[in-house]
């Protein structure tokens, strides 16, 4: 029988205001099977007193497998949306996204 012990760590924070808020996120996950590390920023604007709102998110990771070798890689995205809120209960929500690496 074989053991092996990955580490993984994350950490993130947020500011929030009236007026919407900020993220930022990142992780590490590290052992004999490979590495994983990356973060995001996000964030959204409020509108109109929260009416309409406008979001966006970036992303970088990069990761390596020893198993699967030239599959290593590293991978950027975003995603830019916008939404509506017609009545309290309810949120019409469009988003775009696009994810890029070497693959």
């Amino acid at each position: 029988m074989v053991l092996e012990v990955d580490g993984l760590g994350s950490v993130q924070g947020r500011y929030k205001s009236g007026g919407g808020w900020v993220e930022l996120r990142s992780m590490l996950q590290s052992g004999a099977r490979g590495r994983r590390v990356g973060g995001e920023l996000s964030g959204e604007k409020l509108l109109d007193g929260g009416r309409f709102e406008l979001g966006t998110r970036l992303s970088v990771y990069d990761w390596v497998d020893p198993a699967r070798e030239g599959r290593d890689a590293t991978s950027f995205g975003y995603v830019l949306a916008a939404g509506f809120r017609p009545i309290d209960e309810s949120r019409v929500r469009v988003e775009w996204e696009h994810s890029m690496n070497e693959l």
